[in-house]
């Protein structure tokens, strides 16, 4: 970990830090997606394991990040918790600019990031829908027993076809 030093380039540096892991989450996020997309289990679940690395990683930098910009506010004289364009104010420019456009693309990167989430949340609830009805089908009526008995094995004289079910969920 790096030293805390203080002052906007020390947060700017950080703020650089944050940018490059949240890109590196939106990849894990697209990989996972297109894990969900072509069913494969082990694409998913090593997406979601560099998700939960990223996830302490972040958390890391964000406590960093508010201890930075506390420090920040102190040296300028702010009140705690000022909002970032008040900050900018007391920034020489170029410090300032970089700042603001940092913390733009934080903000894309961001939406980005939850865009894709939410795709892969539709994805996988739509998968587990459809698994779901599969397993209502196979299972069958007391009238007409289905294909499968209660503990997930075939009935005997079930027909010998490939499962139904869709195994990346």
């Amino acid at each position: 970990m790096k030293s805390e030093e203080s002052g906007p380039g020390a947060y700017l540096e950080l703020l650089a830090e944050l940018k490059s892991a949240l890109e590196e989450m939106r990849s894990a996020t697209r990989d996972q997606l297109e894990a969900l997309k072509a069913g494969d289990r082990q694409g998913i679940w090593e997406a979601v394991y560099r998700q939960e690395d990223l996830i302490l990683r972040l958390a890391d930098l964000e406590e960093r990040r508010g201890s930075l910009q506390a420090a920040l506010e102190e040296e300028l004289g702010l009140p705690a918790g000022a909002p970032l364009s008040e900050v900018l104010l007391y920034l020489p420019e170029e410090e300032a600019a970089a700042c603001a456009g940092l913390h733009a693309r934080l903000r894309n990167v961001l939406l980005e990031i939850k865009e894709l989430n939410f795709t892969c949340a539709l994805l996988a609830k739509r998968a587990l829908y459809v698994n779901g009805r599969l397993l209502e089908i196979s299972g069958g009526t007391a009238a007409a027993p289905g294909l499968y008995g209660p503990g997930g094995q075939p009935r005997a004289g079930a027909p010998d076809a490939p499962p139904l079910m869709n195994a990346s969920v």
